[in-house]
């Protein structure tokens, strides 16, 4: 991309996410990150999800933290074109846009979603521990 393509705004492609410092941390039960092709699959508790949703709601920052897991940080963005990202030190990026907080904000119970404005999917399971 040229500099006159940056002027005029026509750079089109994905956006680098970048965390802040100091990510408020969440340790949770249940943290798996798979893939499959371009979907990115986060499984988490019930606790887990309403970390995620806590962060989409208030469009803050927050990090996920389980035992022999990678972190996953949940990072506010004013657009749609970030996707999320692995970063071999830092873990997984998810970006949260507007459009992603609101389908984020729509979880209200255990089970699979498939988030359209973003290429994550993302599974709530219930724990043991979990009252009903």
């Amino acid at each position: 991309m040229g500099f006159l393509d940056r002027i005029l705004g026509r750079n089109q492609g994905p956006l680098h996410i970048v965390p802040p410092a100091d990510l408020p941390v969440t340790e949770v039960e249940l943290l798996q990150v798979h893939t499959a092709e371009q979907l990115v699959i986060l499984t988490t508790s019930i606790n887990g999800a309403r970390a995620i949703i806590d962060a989409a709601r208030n469009a803050v920052p927050k990090q996920l933290r389980c035992k022999e897991a990678r972190p996953v940080s949940l990072i506010p963005q004013n657009h749609s074109r970030s996707s999320p990202t692995l970063d071999p030190k830092l873990g997984w990026l998810i970006p949260i846009s507007p459009g992603t907080a609101a389908e984020l904000l729509k979880i209200d119970r255990p089970g699979e979603y498939e988030l359209e404005h973003l290429n994550l999917a993302l599974v709530v399971q219930k724990m043991p521990e979990d009252q009903d």
